[in-house]
């Protein structure tokens, strides 16, 4: 069967407290600073793809600053989208 409808959301993966950013030493070249709906973090951001079966489409980490809306750009060719069309114009230039 084939998969129609997919949903794609983010979760922050944070390295260490916010405090201690200065003294970490795990994925310096990945972790940065970044802003979840629960507040400020430092770490990575895991990006999710699923479809209607329960089933991992795609997945991605990025580094903690990167924006959400970003992920999409991987794997928009894909998939097939409802949208505003002033949305559409600004994701895809």
């Amino acid at each position: 069967m084939q998969a129609l409808h997919f949903w794609i959301d983010s979760t922050s993966l944070p390295i260490c407290k916010y405090q201690r950013i200065v003294r970490h030493k795990t994925l310096k070249s990945l972790a940065t600073r970044g802003m979840s709906s629960m507040g400020w973090f430092y770490g990575c951001k895991l990006h999710l793809l699923m479809n209607q079966f329960g089933e991992l489409a795609n997945t991605q980490i990025t580094t903690g600053s990167h924006a959400d809306i970003c992920a999409i750009e991987r794997v928009k060719q894909a998939l097939k989208a409802y949208v505003h069309i002033n949305y559409f114009k600004r994701i895809s230039s």
